[in-house]
Parts: C-alpha cells; sequence; structure tokens
C-alpha cells in the first residue's frame, strides 16, 4: 500500500473545484470541533455497526480533523492500519494538533484519485464527505478499486438525511445524494452490493460490501 499525497493537478476532481474546497473548508478547520458535540459517540456506533476488525487497513476518506480516527484506531488495535485523507492541508494540521497523527498517517490527497495501490484496504469510512464532491461517483469507483474482496464501505453522516436537506437549502429529499434509492445506484455502478441503509433521527449511515455475497445476508469477512 502506498499512501503519499498526489499531484491533483490532472485526473480527479477538477483543480478548481479542489481549490474552492480548500477555500471553503480551510478557515473552518482551527473550530471545527466544538466542546458538547456528539460526533464522538455517533461515530462510535457507527464504527461498531460496520465490524471493523482488528488488523484491519482503513481509510478515513475526507478525514477532516481526523473524528474517526479514535474510534477506527480502537477498533482496528496495534497491528492494523488507519489512513486519514483530506484535501485541506488545514484540516490535517489540526488533526495532527489534536494527536491524531499517532493513530493515522495523515495524508493530503484528493478522495477521487486516491494514492493507494488496487486491492490493499479492509474498510472504507466515508464521514460526511460524499454530499460535498462535485463527482461522488468517481470517488465511490476509487474507493471500490483499492480494496480487496470482502471489504466494506461506511457512508455516514451525524445528521440525517432530512436534517441534511434541512441545512443545505433547495435540495428535493427524493432527488438528494444520500436517498437510498440514488446512493444505491450509485454504489452499485461502481460495484459495491448496499446491505443495510439507517437513516436515523440524527444519523445517517450506509453500509456496502464489496462482496455480492452480502446480498444474501451471509457473512462477508
Amino acid at each position: 500500500m502506498t499512501a503519499n499525497a498526489p499531484d491533483t493537478a490532472d485526473g480527479g476532481q477538477a483543480v478548481g473545484d479542489l481549490a474552492a474546497t480548500r477555500r471553503f473548508f480551510g478557515p473552518l478547520a482551527a473550530s471545527w470541533e466544538q466542546p458538547g458535540q456528539p460526533d464522538e459517540a455517533l461515530i462510535d456506533w457507527a464504527v461498531s455497526v460496520i465490524g471493523v476488525r482488528p488488523g484491519d487497513v482503513a481509510l478515513d476518506v475526507g478525514c477532516g480533523t481526523g473524528r474517526a480516527q479514535p474510534a477506527l484506531r480502537a477498533a482496528i488495535g496495534p497491528h492494523g492500519r488507519v489512513v486519514g485523507l483530506d484535501v485541506t492541508e488545514e484540516m490535517l494540521r489540526t488533526a495532527a494538533s489534536h494527536g491524531r497523527g499517532r493513530m493515522a498517517d495523515l495524508v493530503l490527497a484528493d478522495v477521487c484519485r486516491l494514492p493507494v495501490t488496487d486491492g490493499c484496504v479492509d474498510v472504507v469510512f466515508a464521514g460526511g464527505v460524499l454530499p460535498h464532491l462535485w463527482e461522488p461517483a468517481l470517488a465511490v469507483a476509487e474507493f471500490r478499486r483499492v480494496c480487496r474482496p470482502h471489504a466494506t464501505l461506511a457512508v455516514f453522516h451525524p445528521l440525517s438525511r432530512l436534517q441534511l436537506i434541512e441545512v443545505h437549502s433547495g435540495l428535493d429529499a427524493q432527488d438528494h445524494l444520500l436517498a437510498p434509492r440514488r446512493l444505491t445506484a450509485l454504489l452499485g455502478a461502481a460495484g459495491w452490493h448496499t446491505t443495510q441503509v439507517l437513516d436515523l433521527p440524527d444519523r445517517f449511515l450506509a453500509v456496502a460490501s464489496t462482496s455480492a455475497a452480502a446480498r444474501a445476508g451471509r457473512p462477508t469477512r
């Protein structure tokens, strides 16, 4: 597995899109985590639901300040590997200031063009990232490329889909990226088999597998 910062001047999202993302999220990095946020408990729940195992290799894509990394590291243990990837340098610097660099490798990278070799990842944790991407289909295809057989993808958000729609006004509830039919189709086109979609009042979690066996309810790992 390699995890080095790539040149994002071609491929993946357009350079202008990446620049816009950096301009938006960079100034927010220092205040991204606030006391009393419920995210930590919700992330712990999501990691437990998806069944991360000791020794797994996990990618925390669009990791921001690395809020998922304590839970992923605790589940994976000392013999696994956690890699946090984000396109915004300020977010990664803030993650490091919170000690996340001791839990994960922090890599500046475009999630639509992962600097990771094929077939080496067990878990992709995509927390709050897909709705922010210009080309989410490219991202989920990249997630599939780097995964081993029987790997797991978690599409997570610490808000429900309806709460997200309220935050981002003007979105159609049925056409929102996280609407179950649309998300299942998006993942399916990239070779993912959606096993469950949990759209709860205060959180959203969709789980998918690289294995078709998951469709029949058989163990996927």
